[in-house]
């Protein structure tokens, strides 16, 4: 984890990444503001990402799920392809409990987050009506 020490003049905006003040605080960032001067002390956390080869070996079980849902499809395409694709959308979907249950173990161990993920996919691959 690092910590980022970043000054602000006055109220406009960050000097050093030029982040406006309330989007700062927005994002959950501290802002400490010193009443003798106008200048603000940012105190921003950044993890460092580690992608370990387990964690890429997850990932690519999400992007093979990605690829599987956007398989290009058309009349002569085989039975099989239509199974396939829709398998991996309601996968991302995660529409049922077994599902979601596999879809969250798996974003899990990929580091990546299930509600962005199935919120992401439920506009992207809206249920048939």
């Amino acid at each position: 984890m690092k910590l980022y020490l970043l000054s602000i003049q006055g109220s406009q905006a960050c000097v050093v990444c030029r982040v406006p003040i309330g989007l700062l605080s927005v994002i959950g960032v501290q802002i400490s503001i010193s009443a003798q001067s106008s200048q603000a002390i940012v105190f921003m956390f950044q993890h460092d990402p580690i992608l370990t080869a387990e964690r890429r070996l997850w990932r690519g079980v999400l992007e093979q799920a990605y690829a599987d849902a956007e398989l290009p499809l058309n009349l002569e395409s085989e039975d099989e392809l239509f199974i396939d694709q829709d398998r991996a959308r309601r996968f991302l979907r995660a529409d049922t409990p077994h599902e979601e249950e596999g879809l969250r173990l798996v974003c899990d161990f990929a580091d990546v987050p299930f509600d962005r993920v199935v919120s992401w996919a439920k506009k992207q691959y809206p249920r048939a009506a």
